[in-house]
């Protein structure tokens, strides 16, 4: 079975229910996890700005993943947090998956339709499962917490 979770969050609210999901498989396995959170780097045009912004941003993410530190804590499951910087979400998951030797990655699909499913993450879990030999749970937006 798995041993070693990579969970994906972003902190939206379907984030939040895939990595509810994710926090009690690896309980329920006995295995731990690594949450990441990607921070998306802005394009060379907006140098002035990023160079404005990257403390505000670390400092934001390292707020949301020291509360999901807590819940896997709570739930007496091992983990570690981590931020990367990067303009393709997928492929910074999908490094990291491999870099930390993770056997499934958790994560929700954003399940976007129309013009909205063009913006940027909309289709990341499809690069992940198209770009990643680990397993993938891709939890629907949907679903309720159990």
């Amino acid at each position: 079975m798995f041993k070693h979770l990579l969970l994906c969050a972003d902190g939206s609210d379907r984030s939040d229910r895939a990595i509810a999901r994710g926090i009690n498989l690896a309980h329920a396995v006995d295995a731990r996890i690594t949450f990441l959170h990607v921070i998306p780097t802005l394009d060379e045009r907006m140098t002035v700005m990023q160079e404005a912004q990257p403390n505000s941003e670390r400092g934001i993410s390292h707020q949301y993943l020291s509360r999901l530190e807590e819940l896997a804590t709570q739930a007496d499951v091992l983990c570690d947090t981590l931020t990367v910087e990067s303009d393709h979400s997928f492929r910074a998951i999908v490094e990291t998956a491999a870099q930390r030797n993770c056997d499934l990655i958790v994560m929700t699909s954003h399940g976007r339709k129309g013009i909205h499913a063009l913006l940027p993450g909309g289709e990341t879990h499809d690069k992940v499962l198209a770009h990643t030999d680990v397993d993938v749970l891709v939890v629907h937006p949907g679903a309720t917490k159990k």
